[in-house]
């Protein structure tokens, strides 16, 4: 059989470093502000997927997984030229208010990953 070329996932894998290093590096853009906020925590959700269980849990990482579900319905991306400029202007407004909510929160757990998993870890 075929290799996929990626060592299975165990907490002390070089494969997971590389992960926890990439979502980190997401979260201090977050923070400096060079990447949207939503499109941080899908990017940051995304790469959380080839983390080991334990990590998936990791309160920080929830907080992201829970941003995104409560916004998947908010178009990111080169999906939003396929909406109309009425359509994105109602789930920009939605976003803002929804961001406005949560902005905090979602910054501490950037906060959170970077102090984990930071390059500094």
């Amino acid at each position: 059989g075929s290799k996929r070329g990626i060592p299975p996932m165990t907490p002390q894998s070089p494969g997971e470093q590389l992960i926890k290093r990439k979502i980190a590096g997401i979260a201090a853009s977050m923070l400096e502000g060079k990447i949207d906020l939503l499109e941080g925590c899908r990017a940051i959700m995304r790469a959380g997927a080839e983390l080991a269980k334990a990590d998936e849990r990791d309160p920080d990482l929830v907080v992201m997984v829970g941003v995104d579900s409560e916004t998947d319905d908010i178009p990111m991306g080169k999906v939003r030229e396929l909406w109309s400029a009425d359509g994105l202007k109602e789930k920009d407004k939605k976003k803002d208010m929804y961001l406005t909510r949560r902005r905090e929160r979602i910054l501490d757990a950037c906060r959170g990953l970077v102090a984990k998993w930071g390059l500094r870890h």
